[in-house]
C-alpha cells in the first residue's frame, strides 16, 4: 500500500481508496511516457558528445599529419642539400667549373628538383589534413542527425505512450 500511495504522490493523487485498473494503466503508460523521454535525450546527449569527440580526433590527426610532412619535408630538404653537395664535389673532382654555363644550369636543376620535393611533400601532408578534417566532420555530422533522430524518437514515444495513458485515465 505504500508503493502505491508514493506512485500516487508522484502522479499528484492524493492517498485513498485502492487504485483501479485503469489508473495503474494510465501510470504505466506515463512511467513508460518518461521513460522514453529520458532515453531519447540521453541518446541525444551521447551522439552530440561523440560528434564533438569525432571532431576533436580529426583535429588532432590533421595536426599530426602536418607535423609529419614538415618533418618529412625538412628530411628531403637536407638530404637534396647532401646531394647537391656531392655533385659540386664530382664537378670540381672532374675538372668542370661550376661556374659554367654547363655547370651552373646542372646544379640550377638540382635546386629546382630539391624544392619541388619539398613543395611536393608539404602539398601532400595539406590534403591528407584536409581529407582527415573534412571525414572527422562527416562523422561529426552523422552523429548529430542520429542525436536528433534520438531525440525525436523519445519525444514521439513518450507523448504516444502519454496519450495511451490519457485513455484510461
Amino acid at each position: 500500500m505504500t508503493l502505491e500511495n508514493d506512485i500516487r504522490g508522484f502522479f499528484g493523487m492524493g492517498p485513498g481508496t485502492p487504485m483501479t485498473s485503469n489508473e495503474a494503466m494510465a501510470m504505466g503508460y506515463n512511467m513508460q511516457a518518461f521513460g522514453s523521454m529520458i532515453s531519447g535525450g540521453l541518446g541525444y546527449g551521447t551522439a552530440m558528445g561523440n560528434a564533438e569527440q569525432s571532431r576533436m580526433i580529426a583535429r588532432m590527426n590533421a595536426d599530426e599529419i602536418l607535423r609529419q610532412a614538415a618533418v618529412d619535408a625538412d628530411r628531403a630538404y637536407r638530404a637534396g642539400e647532401i646531394s647537391l653537395g656531392s655533385t659540386r664535389a664530382a664537378y670540381g673532382a672532374s675538372g668542370i667549373q661550376l661556374n659554367s654555363v654547363t655547370g651552373q644550369s646542372v646544379l640550377q636543376a638540382e635546386v629546382i628538383g630539391i624544392e619541388r620535393t619539398v613543395t611536393d611533400i608539404e602539398q601532400r601532408g595539406r590534403r591528407a589534413a584536409d581529407i582527415e578534417l573534412f571525414s572527422g566532420e562527416a562523422r561529426a555530422l552523422a552523429y548529430e542527425a542520429q542525436a536528433e533522430a534520438s531525440l525525436l524518437s523519445g519525444i514521439v514515444e513518450g507523448t504516444g505512450s502519454l496519450l495511451m495513458g490519457s485513455v484510461y485515465a
